[in-house]
């Protein structure tokens, strides 16, 4: 849904912003993607009870949260 063009901020600075926030939502993205890659790697090389290729990247940061881990 397009935001609306108000105040001292024309279409140019909407568009700028809109940018800026889909390339931010990207660096994210990617941020969380490459530090569940890494925990994969980690854990995978450390924990043999476990095999991480079976398991979900969710369940992979939880076990790394965990201080019993």
């Amino acid at each position: 849904m397009p935001l609306q063009v108000r105040g001292a901020f024309g279409r140019e600075g909407l568009a700028f912003a809109e940018e800026l926030a889909a390339r931010a939502a990207v660096a994210v993205d990617n941020a969380r993607r490459y530090t569940r890659e890494v925990i994969w790697t980690e854990h995978s090389t450390q924990s043999p009870a476990d095999d991480p290729a079976e398991m979900s990247a969710d369940a992979l940061l939880d076990q790394w949260e965990d201080p019993a881990w």
